[in-house]
């Protein structure tokens, strides 16, 4: 009731009608091979958490999966040592060692040369 009652009173616009050319969104799925490192991890992840999971459970099940994911992101996230103080900026270490990292640096320079804006959403 109170709704109709505010509703003439109540500006509402929908994205749809104020940017009318506002191009529809795109999405990509880029499959991205792990590396060496990351690779290792995650068997190593599997193995550990083996009996837990042939017992089933449902946290159980949530939990590796997390593990997983993180270790998907990036191998650094588990403690593992960072990049040596010998490299100058480190950086180069940070992207060789994940995957995801590997794609995005090529990819994002491409992008910049072509004058593309991005925004880039991480978990």
């Amino acid at each position: 009731m109170l709704h109709t009652q505010l509703e003439p009173h109540l500006l509402r616009r929908m994205k749809k009608d104020v940017l009318r050319g506002m191009p529809p969104k795109q999405e990509q799925i880029v499959r991205v091979e792990l590396t060496a490192k990351q690779r290792g991890i995650y068997k190593q992840l599997l193995a550990r958490h083996f009996p837990m999971l042939a017992r089933g459970g449902i946290s159980a099940l949530a939990n590796v999966v997390m593990q997983l994911r993180k270790c998907c992101a990036h191998p650094y996230l588990f403690g593992e040592e960072g990049p040596s103080a010998s490299a100058s900026d480190g950086t180069e270490q940070l992207v060789a060692c994940s995957g995801k990292l590997q794609l995005l640096d090529t990819l994002m320079g491409r992008l910049i040369v072509r004058g593309h804006r991005t925004l880039i959403y991480s978990q």
